[in-house]
């Protein structure tokens, strides 16, 4: 038996097919959505009081740890948080800087921790579908 190689391939159909496979906040419907936020008007003052909601709980969490410096510090950490489609939010990834990693080696840990108890949220939708989103969240550390 020998296996030969189609010398004339038949082009494949084109067919017109949009999949969407990474949404982002600029293709979304609704933006996921804390209860308190949930009566004001538009979309757009929703989402600021979600992410106001969201740096409220970790600024509040970080405080009540009590971090202290031995340096001067004026630097922004970057928090990439998910909200899946049932409402949960999951911390992704935290980009800070070597000099913030030492200072503080808990904060990694104390961040994953605060997130994973945010309270559930109405989850984004695009075209009126739950969808998993995440976002970027900047934190500033300053003394």
């Amino acid at each position: 038996m020998s296996c030969k190689r189609n010398q004339n391939p038949k082009p494949l159909k084109e067919e017109n097919v949009q999949i969407d496979s990474i949404i982002t906040i600029q293709n979304i419907d609704a933006f996921p959505l804390f209860e308190v936020c949930d009566s004001l008007e538009t979309k757009e003052v929703q989402k600021e009081c979600f992410i106001q909601n969201i740096s409220n709980k970790i600024y509040t969490s970080l405080h009540e740890e009590n971090f202290k410096s031995k340096k001067k510090l004026n630097d922004t950490i970057q928090l990439i948080i998910k909200v899946d489609t049932v409402g949960n939010s999951h911390l992704t990834k935290v980009v800070s800087s070597e000099l913030i990693k030492a200072e503080f080696p808990r904060l990694d840990s104390v961040l994953y921790e605060t997130v994973e108890v945010f309270p559930k949220a109405k989850p984004a939708t695009s075209r009126g579908i739950p969808t998993n989103i995440e976002f970027e969240v900047p934190i500033i550390i300053k003394n």
